[in-house]
């Protein structure tokens, strides 16, 4: 059954609408899924490593202890996901949106957070958790977050950025409790 799981993560699944799907422990390892929708699935356990979910919609989807080793998640919706536990290792994270979703003992080493331009992933309201290492990320890319970016793009076309700058200075200031608070 192992080599079917296999077999069958390597089918494209590009923009496949897998909303709510049960998929615990599934090895989906390589599996093509840019674009896919996976919102409110269960995906506890899964084997996502070297995937791509770039431009996925992975709202409040359920990742716990998910291996998601150098899976390509840019521009993912990542809204309220459930990512205790999760390893991340390299995965890359540019212009993700991580807003409201749960790290709590997540491993994040040398994961990738910025585009060329140094811009960030969405951050507001993350709940990292005291058991999540933010030592082991390189910071150092990060110029600025989307949240911030975001404000900016709302302001050039002629709308009130003020709701969208009071988010960005939050979004700011819990990345900066969450890095003192770790030392």
């Amino acid at each position: 059954m192992r080599i079917d799981q296999r077999v069958q993560a390597r089918v494209l699944m590009q923009e496949a609408d897998l909303t709510g799907a049960q998929l615990e422990g599934a090895t989906l390892t390589q599996a093509q899924l840019k674009g896919a929708i996976l919102r409110d699935a269960r995906l506890e356990e899964a084997n996502l490593t070297d995937a791509t979910l770039e431009g996925a919609n992975l709202t409040a989807t359920t990742l716990e202890r998910a291996l998601l080793i150098r899976t390509n998640l840019e521009r993912t919706i990542l809204w309220r996901a459930r990512l205790e536990g999760a390893n991340l290792r390299r995965a890359k994270l540019m212009g993700a949106t991580l807003c409201d979703a749960k790290l709590e003992g997540a491993r994040l080493d040398n994961v990738i957070l910025s585009n060329g331009r140094g811009i960030g992933p969405w951050l507001i309201n993350i709940q990292w958790g005291s058991s999540t290492n933010l030592s082991v990320i390189d910071w150092s890319q990060v110029v600025t977050l989307s949240d911030e970016d975001g404000a900016k793009k709302y302001k050039k076309h002629g709308n009130s950025p003020i709701k969208s700058y009071q988010d960005a200075v939050r979004a700011n200031r819990q990345l900066a409790v969450a890095l003192q608070a770790q030392g």
